[in-house]
């Protein structure tokens, strides 16, 4: 219900924030200090010349193509003319993106040039490339190796960060153990462990927050101040204190556990066959559905916001919007459930039951995601995959329906 009402504020203030767009305009042309039409037509030939040719004279900008969106288990992309999703086990975009890079797997790399952000999702990964504006990275491990260049800055949260190549801006966020060997111009960020090496330059100033001192070597060049905010440690409680707050732990997570097995299992009585085909999906095409399931949950909020902004379509965005946080919450329970399957599988189980391996899965889904640093990576990825088994199994039954027809 949380998620639910974040997004319905979300879509309210983005329907307003377009509605002041739209009206915006038409309220600057009705003030008096607005330049009217007899001022334009008196202005001089000089002065209208100096505004520059008119737009249809001008050289416009080639239009990129449209998104391309890739799933492969382990591949590599050439030149896009555009912007470019890109998702698999192992991915490596090796060619020049002329837009927007979304790429994100176990390994995720960007050896080619990407002329405008990156995000990178992944277990492990790496630039070697060149990346015109920023980097958004959300990996276990990130490395922006010897030769790389990103133009803008990095914004990550990572388990661990190496910079041994060049971050022209900022370099903000947390990683857990990081290690700076390379160029950045300023840093800040929450950290575990910091060593900035005797190659390293910091062109700006170098914030950290972390409960021991960074190992920094005096022949770094750091051009501004060293700024170190040390985390208090937690003070100790009394035994009776301790032992209260750990029950009600012990009882929240019991209970998320109760919560998400009685609505899975609800789903599976009352969705029949439909319910149970999204893992039937994902065990036949687990890769695609990851691809797939990434595209929808970035895509489909974007244009839900995009159809609150009209009068006309706000209706038809608002409740594509619910269906949207319905589809999220589900999600993680397909992936538990496609989880504890591949699990009593390997187990040597043919046909296991859908509702022990629901059960067993969301135990799975609860450990994993609670792993420091990595744990919200898990979670986007469960996510992902389970939103990717509920598209295959809609499109398959769209399929379906239309053969029969």
């Amino acid at each position: 219900m949380k998620t639910q009402r974040a997004f319905l504020v979300a879509g309210r203030w983005a329907a307003g924030l377009a509605a002041v767009l739209l009206l915006a305009p038409a309220v600057a042309q009705q003030t008096p200090d607005a330049p009217s039409v007899a001022a334009a037509e008196a202005a001089t030939p000089s002065q209208r010349q100096s505004d520059g040719p008119p737009a249809a004279e001008r050289e416009l900008p080639p239009i990129p193509d449209p998104p391309r969106f890739l799933s492969e288990i382990v591949g590599n992309v050439g030149d896009v003319n555009g912007d470019l999703f890109f998702w698999g086990q192992s991915v490596n975009l090796a060619g020049s993106v002329l837009n927007n890079a979304f790429v994100g797997g176990s390994t995720a790399s960007i050896d080619g040039v990407v002329g405008s952000d990156a995000f990178i999702f992944g277990a492990t990964g790496y630039v070697n490339g060149e990346v015109m504006q920023n980097v958004y990275a959300f990996a276990g491990q990130m490395f922006v190796n010897e030769g790389a260049v990103i133009h803008g800055n990095l914004i990550c949260f990572c388990g661990a960060l190496t910079i041994n190549g060049t971050v022209r801006g900022q370099v903000l966020g947390s990683g857990g153990s990081t290690n700076v060997t390379g160029e950045v111009g300023s840093m800040k960020l929450e950290v575990g462990h910091l060593l900035v090496t005797s190659d390293a330059v910091i062109h700006g100033d170098l914030e950290y927050e972390a409960n021991d001192e960074a190992d920094i070597s005096d022949e770094a060049r750091i051009g501004g101040v060293v700024r170190w905010d040390q985390d208090e440690p937690a003070e100790d409680s009394a035994p009776e204190e301790s032992t209260r707050f750990g029950f009600w732990d012990v009882a929240s997570d019991v209970w998320w556990y109760l919560a998400n097995l009685t609505v899975g299992v609800a789903f599976l009585l009352i969705g029949g066959p439909l319910a149970r085909a999204p893992v039937q999906r994902l065990r036949e095409q687990a890769a695609v559905g990851l691809g797939f399931g990434f595209v929808v949950t970035v895509v489909v909020p974007v244009a839900c916001l995009i159809a609150i902004a009209g009068l006309i379509t706000l209706p038809l965005g608002l409740i594509v919007m619910e269906f949207y946080v319905l589809a999220l919450f589900l999600a993680r329970l397909v992936t538990a459930q496609f989880l504890g399957d591949w699990l009593l599988r390997k187990s040597g189980q043919e046909t296991p039951s859908e509702y022990l391996a629901l059960a067993g899965g969301l135990v799975l889904f609860f450990v994993a995601t609670e792993i420091p640093y990595v744990g919200f990576l898990i979670y986007l990825t469960a996510l992902f995959l389970g939103m990717g088994g509920l598209f295959l199994a809609g499109r398959g039954r769209r399929l379906t329906a239309t053969v029969r027809g």
